[in-house]
């Protein structure tokens, strides 16, 4: 499953949220939670930023390879019989 980079950031946003709630009442237990999981949600955009560049470098090496294909065919380039 994929997961969207937007996806994370929107949770990563909440988890802000529930810091700041939890700074404010001075509870540290779900402060250390929400700590922990914003630093879950920024290992996984660092994961997706890493699988996104190779892909990309390996895409536009592809293409670069098929533009510098030539064709060769045994086929003759008319429908005659008398080409050879």
């Amino acid at each position: 499953m994929n997961i969207g980079t937007e996806v994370i950031i929107k949770k990563l946003e909440e988890r802000v949220q529930a810091v700041k709630k939890a700074i404010s009442t001075n509870d540290k237990e779900k402060l250390t939670e929400d700590l922990i999981s914003m630093k879950a949600y920024c290992d996984l955009l660092l994961e997706a930023q890493k699988d996104v560049k190779p892909m990309t470098e390996t895409k536009i090496e592809k293409m670069s390879n098929e533009k510098n294909k030539t064709v060769v065919s045994d086929e003759p380039d008319s429908g005659s019989l008398f080409d050879f």
